[in-house]
């Protein structure tokens, strides 16, 4: 049985048994309630078979003997075994070997148990708890030939918060925090369990809607958008505030036959939604491209290169930024 730290709970990880679980339940329920896990030492009821009143078992017919193994200074799981009492002499010497290898591969498994820690942690954004841009690229060369291979739609949401810089400007970053933290929650609620967030930038949010078929990228960035909208953001002071997120949405492969060009289309379609005047939705066109293209095209002929010294479009924020310099605005606002 696996030990949950945070929820203070237990988890049954292997049960040869079919019939009945081997601890009642309160066990599971809280694990300070196994005598195992609390002391951190062999629980064997041959001597006394009432050392642990949560042991679910016959005692005229079985003895029980748990096991646990301590990972890093706390037990993280505790190993439990039922011996006939007619087969007891020969089951408690292979208890002394299997008790000597768990000792020898507990510091093993420690560290691949904090190998494996490091690496969901170098994987998520500490704030929260979305993924990152590192996760981002290494899921989109795992997944896109596997997606191409299955015919498998994806839809991608780029999200971001209207003028979030005015909350951390008049209520300070703490606040800000609280907002995106929410922001996430509300995400969450709004979309599968095996669709994806990731924190893209500041207060910017990718999400990947896996696998769509019968709904819309559109239908669920509208869902999202409509969620926010309607909340009512409230700091630790009792102040309430209500915010807004405009959205870009692209498909892939509906829109291109890349996962990056995807994300960088919705992008564009986010620009737009800003453009637009905030708090919508855009669904990417072809035109959007184009035009962004095109700009650069033009910037690149004013600052006297021709179109053909041009360097390629790779990236989105570089097009946005030369189409405000073309209209002669300030820099979109956060």
């Amino acid at each position: 049985m696996e030990v949950l730290a945070k929820e203070n709970t237990m988890k049954v990880m292997m049960e040869s048994r079919n019939s009945e679980p081997l601890c009642i339940k309160e066990v599971s329920q809280n694990c300070d309630h196994c005598r195992a896990k609390r002391l951190g030492e062999v629980v064997c009821s041959y001597s006394n078979p009432m050392i642990c009143p949560y042991f679910n078992i016959d005692h005229d017919e079985y003895h029980r003997y748990c096991l646990p193994m301590v990972m890093g200074g706390r037990v993280g799981v505790v190993f439990s075994f039922i011996a006939p009492r007619k087969q007891w002499d020969v089951r408690r010497k292979q208890m002394i070997l299997i008790r000597q290898y768990l000792d020898e591969s507990a510091p093993v498994l420690n560290s691949l148990r904090l190998l494996t820690l490091l690496k969901q942690q170098a994987l998520k954004d500490p704030l929260t708890h979305c993924y990152n841009r590192r996760f981002l690229d290494d899921f989109i060369k795992q997944y896109e030939p596997l997606a191409k291979r299955n015919d498998s739609q994806v839809s991608l949401l780029m999200l971001d918060l209207d003028y979030f810089k005015l909350i951390n400007d008049e209520f300070g970053h703490q606040a800000g925090d609280k907002i995106l933290q929410d922001v996430v929650t509300i995400i969450r609620a709004q979309i599968r369990e095996s669709d994806l967030i990731v924190r893209y930038g500041g207060e910017e949010f990718l999400v990947i809607l896996l696998d769509i078929k019968e709904i819309s990228g559109g239908m669920v960035a509208e869902k999202i958008r409509s969620a926010i909208e309607d909340y009512h953001f409230q700091f630790s002071d009792g102040l309430i505030v209500r915010k807004t997120v405009s959205i870009g949405v692209a498909d892939f492969p509906g829109n291109t036959p890349s996962m990056y060009q995807a994300i960088k289309f919705a992008d564009v379609a986010l620009y737009e939604a800003k453009e637009a005047g905030r708090n919508r939705v855009v669904s990417f066109e072809a035109r959007m491209w184009q035009e962004c293209d095109d700009a650069m095209e033009s910037t690149w002929g004013q600052r006297g290169q021709g179109a053909e010294s041009a360097p390629p479009l790779l990236s989105t924020q570089a097009c946005s930024e030369q189409l405000e310099f073309l209209k002669y605005k300030p820099k979109k606002q956060d």
